[in-house]
């Protein structure tokens, strides 16, 4: 994400509330307690960044989320993350080869076909594809709606950026068992074409897995008893 594509706190409540559907700039004042002249304002600088689109419905303007610019910043931060974390586990701290995180990294990374894994453009690929699927538009709309709504009294949207968003939305995948992750792709989610997202959440378990490897309170604890 350059600076210019940076969506800081204010800008990022002002996003949520588009990509749950409030897509008036009044219903959105009226969410945030800001005057409309400044949900104007801010809504025109997400529009200069691409985040979202809007068309006149009558005398009414209408603001929609552009789900291309959400999966090519979600693929951005996932490439990201892949990539700095096997960097720091390659040069900086070797993995335990029988730790069970190891263990199943190994069989993930084996299981993945291998163009996927190190490319940019495959990575962007797949999670631009995915987001085709109304079902996963659904699914971040609802994630973005529960940190958004439902935590409102421990995590205040207006102070959080929209890539820590998106870090939320990653770990909320991660964190899923591989069991888990078939559970959801088989009874919760439905689409088309699930191929693109069974990729995108093993990629996500891989992010999640170098992550807690690279924990420095794990790796504390784990150091001590050595």
């Amino acid at each position: 994400m350059t600076k210019e594509d940076v969506v800081s706190g204010v800008l990022n409540e002002v996003l949520t509330f588009v990509v749950t559907g409030i897509d008036y700039a009044s219903e959105i004042a009226r969410e945030t307690g800001k005057s409309i002249p400044v949900v104007f304002r801010q809504l025109d600088q997400l529009l200069d960044m691409d985040f979202i689109t809007k068309e006149r419905e009558g005398k009414k303007v209408i603001y929609k989320t552009n789900w291309d610019k959400i999966s090519t910043e979600l693929s951005k931060e996932l490439i990201k993350d892949i990539g700095a974390y096997s960097e720091y586990l390659k040069n900086v701290h070797p993995r335990s080869s029988d730790s069970e995180l190891d263990k199943e990294l190994k069989a993930l990374l084996t299981e993945l076909p291998k163009d996927i894994m190190f490319s940019d453009h495959e990575v962007q690929k797949i999670v631009s594809e995915m987001f085709e699927e109304h079902g996963v538009q659904l699914i971040f709309k609802d994630f973005i709606d529960h940190i958004g709504r439902a935590s409102t009294k421990i995590l205040n949207m207006a102070g959080v950026t929209f890539n820590t968003t998106l870090d939320y939305f990653l770990d909320a995948i991660g964190v899923l068992s591989p069991e888990e992750q078939k559970e959801i792709l088989k009874n919760r989610i439905k689409i088309k074409n699930g191929n693109d997202l069974v990729l995108f959440m093993r990629l996500c378990r891989i992010r999640y897995l170098q992550k807690s490897m690279t924990d420095p309170v794990r790796n504390f604890f784990n150091n001590r008893n050595k």
